[in-house]
């Protein structure tokens, strides 16, 4: 280029000295302004602001951009007609705290331990904020939920940190926040802006009620219609659905405002100029269920519902034309993705990987991962009384499992995507390999003697003392629920005593060795309660006497465990499980009617 300049100055200038060198110097001040106005312009491109959005608990199919008919998300349908919509995005955990420290270690549960409440957050783990800061962002984060400030560890790498408590700041005391730090922070800035007023209780203003019925007092109506004492019995399921149609009307509100909020943010980004250099990232930390399978809330079970979230880049300066990506992805791939956009190297400890849409790859991730980038592991909480629950997914298939109890679902994502058909009876080769990598995952293993108690605490105590026979010994005693009191013990001669008084599900589980050694038992019960033992898939035992029991004797879950835990009803439950592999192999189903004629909808039984 400035060969070329130089040709062209001569032959305007002809054999004038003065006149070439005043016109050179200027040429090169020229091109000197054009390559510094050029790095500027990569530079933004290299190093755009981060405003992370995380709604909690919204579902993608409340949203327009993802086919919802009510008018709840204008202002992110916009957003997504310009930018890149996830549609099949997957959290790791269907709950708040588990889910954020995913998305900021992208790491899946079982490899960051947050597993309750109370869990912190080990100094070993790489945060995103942490890496950004050191790659020279100004990092924010307006979080509406006190179980996640300092001293859990989940805000490290945060600068500037504005924690509330759930129900302490709306929608727009947190956009005003989050308002305030964008004019104030140096650029290049990462903001965490997390909305908690999707949460239930759902509470909008009014206004937004309006403006998705319509009609305030239609809502107003059909709760007190609904909701009086004087219901009969034969009229709770429609009760039950009513109030679940209610409170989805208040959730779409909810959502509404928030998104009316979000409006205000991109309103500000554009007034101050950097709208184009600024990546608005809306998802959600999980869904959130209204009865699909039996159940509302989030938390407690692996189906899509719980697990599916909005996943939304925008960026004008990088993506120029509104993208949709089918494939599965994880919200342990966002942050990755953003340090991608930062052009910063990805840490090898990550688990996760870049998901932005193709385009020459600044450097490669390095690492060993333990988990195929197509699969989402996911896993529910340690709640009192409640089974933890694990999966894997799939864009095409799903298997969750239950450790406790051995109890094991697979869906076929593409033909059944509202999972209504079990098939574990034929375990399609797909799903198989999906359960044979969930068995890897710490925790899913769910080998050995289960003790159930089921009931509520007041109907009755259960006290139980089990030895090992022929010289065997107890070993890895372990409470996978506990709700109400419940004391387990290993005693000085090597007998377990345990006393229990359910509310709810009090479940142990504990190993021989040898493994085929037999168990001695006996269960004693005050007050009113059940007077039989349910011993493996078909057998009782009575309540008062001492029994002997071998593994194969005690195979199985009992059939009678799932009616006894979803009514509360009081009994005693004994079985022993094997290997996934080896229960598989032992196990044979009986379908129902039902069960037959969808299985033979689906091509899976002739």
């Amino acid at each position: 280029m400035l060969l070329w300049g130089r040709i062209c100055i001569e032959k305007a200038f002809g054999q004038k000295p003065e006149a070439v060198k005043v016109a050179s110097i200027t040429f090169l001040l020229i091109l000197l302004l054009m390559l510094l106005a050029g790095c500027e312009k990569e530079g933004v491109s290299d190093k755009p602001n981060f405003i992370l959005i995380i709604l909690d608990a919204t579902r993608p199919d409340h949203l327009g951009c993802y086919g919802y008919e009510r008018p709840t998300s204008p202002t992110i349908d916009d957003l997504a007609a310009k930018g890149v919509r996830y549609e099949d995005a997957i959290t790791q955990a269907p709950w708040t705290k588990a889910s954020f420290a995913g998305m900021l270690t992208s790491l899946a549960c079982f490899q960051h331990g947050i597993t309750d409440w109370t869990s912190v957050l080990p100094d070993t783990f790489v945060l995103l904020p942490e890496v950004l800061a050191e790659g020279g962002y100004a990092t924010a984060c307006v979080i509406n939920m006190v179980g996640m400030d300092g001293r859990f560890g989940m805000l490290r790498g945060f600068q500037h940190q504005s924690v509330a408590g759930k129900y302490d700041r709306n929608a727009t005391a947190t956009t005003d926040k989050v308002l305030e730090l964008v004019r104030t922070l140096p650029r290049p800035f990462f903001i965490l802006a997390h909305y908690f007023d999707t949460h239930h209780p759902y509470n909008p203003p009014k206004e937004f009620v309006e403006l998705i019925t319509g009609d305030m007092t239609r809502v107003e109506s059909c709760t007190k219609s609904e909701g009086g004492s004087e219901r009969k019995s034969q009229d709770l399921k429609k009760l039950q659905s009513g109030k679940i149609a209610h409170d989805i009307v208040l959730y779409d509100a909810c959502i509404r405002y928030v998104d009316t909020e979000i409006g205000r943010i991109i309103e500000t980004l554009k007034q101050m100029g950097i709208y184009e250099t600024t990546l608005l990232i809306v998802t959600a930390d999980h869904g959130e269920a209204f009865g699909e399978h039996g159940t509302t809330g989030h938390g407690r079970t692996l189906y899509d519902e719980e697990l599916k979230v909005p996943l939304i880049l925008h960026l004008p300066l990088r993506f120029t034309k509104p993208t949709a990506v089918t494939g599965q992805v994880r919200l342990i791939d966002l942050a990755p993705s953003l340090l991608e956009l930062a052009r910063i190297p990805i840490p090898s400890s990550w688990e996760g990987v870049s998901i932005l849409p193709p385009r020459k790859k600044m450097h490669k991730p390095s690492g060993k991962r333990l988990i195929p980038p197509h699969i989402a592991i996911t896993e529910t909480s340690m709640r009192p009384g409640v089974l933890p629950l694990k999966s894997a997914r799939t864009s095409a298939w799903k298997v969750i499992l239950e450790p406790a109890t051995g109890l094991m679902e697979v869906y076929n994502l593409k033909n059944d995507p509202l999972e209504t058909t079990n098939l574990l009876s034929v375990m399609p080769a797909p799903a198989d390999s999906l359960a044979e990598l969930l068995e890897r995952i710490p925790g899913s293993s769910f080998a050995g003697w289960r003790i159930a108690f089921v009931g509520t605490s007041s109907a009755c105590t259960f006290r139980a003392h089990v030895e090992a026979e022929g010289g065997g010994k107890l070993v890895h005693l372990k409470k996978h629920a506990y709700r109400g009191h419940l004391v387990a013990r290993k005693e000085n001669d090597g007998t377990l005593t345990v006393e229990s008084q359910p509310a709810g599900i009090n479940l142990l589980s504990l190993d021989c060795i040898p493994q085929d050694a037999e168990l001695a038992f006996r269960f004693d019960v005050e007050g009113k309660g059940a007077r039989n033992i349910f011993v493996g898939r078909n057998g009782r035992r009575a309540i008062g006497t001492t029994f002997k029991l071998n593994p194969m004797e005690a195979t199985g879950l009992p059939e009678e465990f799932t009616n006894y835990r979803k009514s509360k009803q009081s009994g005693v439950f004994i079985w022993w499980l094997p290997g996934r592999r080896e229960l598989r192999q032992r196990t044979s189903y009986h379908l129902s009617p039902q069960e037959k004629k969808r299985l033979k909808a689906l091509g899976y039984v002739q």
